[in-house]
């Protein structure tokens, strides 16, 4: 049986603080402050949109600490904040890697403002995941991770027709392919982007031995040569 107390501490990427501060996604009144979350969008532009909560009885003086811990090279970021939107700042692409915005914002007590993180491709297909930090007086209060996951389908005469299952899988992940243009291969990742399984796969049938992953969420890449065909999430149970 595996280790779901495992799993779960692998879905707790980011570094858990004292509860100052809350994080949100926009919409939404779950605090997801510590974990890893994923953005959407299109080939111009990912997106992920949070709030943050003062969760204390006083003012709060806030500032915004970013961390590139996986990057694809080429892609850009960028992310805008504040106690509101218009009265808010936003920041483009920056070199160093931590970085800290410059500007800070007073947050009442009990206020919600705003976290809005991009990524942008350029062109270029990938993982990348950032880190914020809610920073006060350089203490970093609560963290979020959003990771963006790329990818390009292969342009084929044929279309390549992919069944991975089941989904959640136990000890054996079922891959059936067809129209594959080359010999292929199926990695797993996990939730914070390591590589954790590379399979060699091919046209028909494959198998790929999962008895040695924890139980816990996953995303799994199909390539044909360096093209991604298809990239999803998988479920460990």
């Amino acid at each position: 049986m595996k280790k779901l107390l495992l799993s779960f501490t692998i879905l707790m990427s980011g570094l858990t603080f004292a509860q100052d501060i809350e994080i949100y996604h926009e919409g939404s009144t779950t605090d997801i402050s510590g974990t890893t979350v994923f953005g959407s969008g299109d080939a111009d532009e990912m997106k992920y949109y949070m709030g943050i909560k003062n969760n204390t009885n006083q003012d709060l003086a806030l500032t915004i600490k970013r961390l590139r811990i996986e990057e694809t090279a080429g892609t850009e970021n960028y992310f805008c904040w504040g106690v509101t939107l218009n009265t808010g700042a936003c920041y483009s692409h920056q070199d160093a890697n931590p970085w800290t915005s410059i500007d800070e914002f007073t947050f009442s007590a009990g206020t919600v403002g705003i976290l809005y993180s991009y990524h942008v491709p350029n062109g270029n297909y990938g993982i990348a995941k950032y880190r914020y930090y809610v920073m006060s007086d350089d203490v970093a209060l609560d963290s979020i991770d959003v990771q963006y996951n790329n990818v390009l389908s292969v342009k084929q005469s044929k279309p390549t027709n992919i069944v991975v299952y089941p989904n959640p899988a136990n000890d054996i992940l079922n891959v059936s392919i067809e129209n594959l243009p080359t010999e292929g291969s199926i990695t797993i990742y996990d939730i914070a982007g390591k590589v954790v399984s590379t399979t060699a796969i091919r046209n028909g049938k494959n198998q790929v031995n999962v008895t040695a992953l924890n139980a816990g969420v996953y995303f799994y890449t199909i390539r044909s040569n360096k093209d991604i065909i298809e990239t999803k999430k998988l479920m460990i149970q």
